[in-house]
């Protein structure tokens, strides 16, 4: 006679057994593999089980502690922020977090992974499997914990976890109407709008944005030697990004703006410039020349230093409201920039490489709301009177 209980749980086959006076559960796309599962953990019991004492601790207070030893120092420090905010957002407060390391089960960890799919982007779920995984291997490594739940974990299937991000992304891209009324608000800057000369002065950078995909960083990051007129190219090798001050920097600011390289070698790439950007750049670097700004970047203060990604979005975000414009933030211009490539077309393998992105699989999964929204405006080409009219003349 079979051991334990099956059932069917979100899809997937659930095997629950009673060991030790403790309830498991152990998952497989199949009864077969739930069963192999239960194998392996008692294999792993039987291989820990001369440990007699396991830690106390709570895991999200060993994952904090893990996180400040193995990571602050040896990765960039706009990653490190990152991965801290993941943690506090997602995994010190949860149920899975506020338990002692030994007490928790395959079931603790499945629901906790469950819930983060269903809820967040596909990138917050990859950031938090980033934090989970080596911390808790470690962990298993120093006897704090009986064996590893992630071990026996069954991970949600990818359209599970497109879900969230095709909600996230959609909000985030500007419709056509609203495109064409940022550039008519931006460009008009140089005709006869005299309106806060302040706040309107680099509005050309946000068409700038809208015509190439950059990213707000690597604008602010962008110089003039980067520029390439003559090819009509831009490099793009850094990026100005915005962290966390832990007293590495001398500065009474808690955050503060740092220029490093691009996050991978596939991140150095070069975007070709379309006659609208040639002429942007060619016009911020003359009104530069007439406002006597000395900079080598593109976008600069009047002391030539360059221009915070944190005064970009708050401009642009005021622009829009001054304007009606329905703000979704700057990034949204990149997004809607590889929108319109998509639907006009563009072979997704040249859109990945205009973008920089590390993989086509990635630009695709980004980008598939739009690809979805094309299929079915394509299949409603066909309407129901021209099936009639066909159907009647048979």
């Amino acid at each position: 006679m079979k051991e334990g209980s099956i059932r069917e749980r979100g899809g997937r086959i659930e095997l629950r057994i009673r060991i030790d006076g403790r309830q498991y559960s152990f998952y497989g796309k199949n009864e077969a593999e739930a069963r192999k599962k239960l194998r392996e953990f008692r294999k792993t019991m039987k291989l820990n089980e001369e440990n007699i004492k396991y830690s106390e601790e709570y895991l999200s207070g060993y994952i904090e502690n893990w996180l400040t030893m193995s990571k602050f120092g040896k990765i960039k420090d706009s990653s490190y922020d990152i991965l801290e905010r993941v943690f506090n957002n997602q995994i010190k407060c949860s149920e899975v977090g506020q338990k002692k390391m030994k007490d928790i089960t395959i079931d603790d960890m499945q629901t906790f992974i469950d819930d983060i799919a269903k809820n967040y982007s596909v990138s917050i779920v990859k950031k938090v499997m980033e934090i989970l995984k080596p911390s808790i291997k470690k962990a298993v490594i120093e006897q704090k914990m009986r064996f590893n739940p992630l071990d026996f974990v069954v991970m949600p299937k990818k359209n599970v976890l497109l879900i969230g991000m095709e909600t996230e992304e959609k909000e985030q891209m500007y419709t056509i109407e609203e495109i064409e009324k940022i550039t008519e608000v931006c460009m008009n800057f140089y005709g006869t709008n005299t309106r806060n000369t302040k706040r309107y002065r680099y509005a050309p950078a946000y068409i700038l944005l809208l015509n190439t995909g950059m990213r707000v960083g690597e604008l602010a990051a962008l110089m003039w030697k980067d520029v390439d007129y003559t090819r009509k190219i831009i490099r793009i090798n850094k990026t100005v990004s915005s962290i966390i001050n832990r007293g590495r920097f001398e500065s009474e600011n808690k955050k503060i703006n740092v220029i490093t390289t691009t996050k991978t070698k596939k991140s150095n790439w070069v975007i070709p410039m379309n006659e609208t950007a040639l002429l942007l750049l060619k016009e911020l670097e003359k009104r530069q020349k007439e406002m006597g700004i000395t900079s080598d970047y593109v976008i600069a203060t009047k002391e030539g230093n360059p221009m915070l990604v944190r005064v970009l979005e708050q401009t642009f975000s005021r622009i829009c409201e001054e304007n009606s414009i329905n703000y979704k933030g700057v990034h949204a211009l990149r997004h809607t920039f590889g929108s319109v490539l998509v639907k006009k077309g563009v072979d997704i393998k040249v859109i990945s490489e205009i973008l920089g992105h590390s993989t086509v699989q990635f630009t695709y999964d980004r980008y598939i709301h739009v690809i979805n929204e094309m299929k079915a405006e394509a299949v409603n080409l066909i309407h129901v009177s021209d099936v009639k009219k066909h159907m009647g003349a048979v």
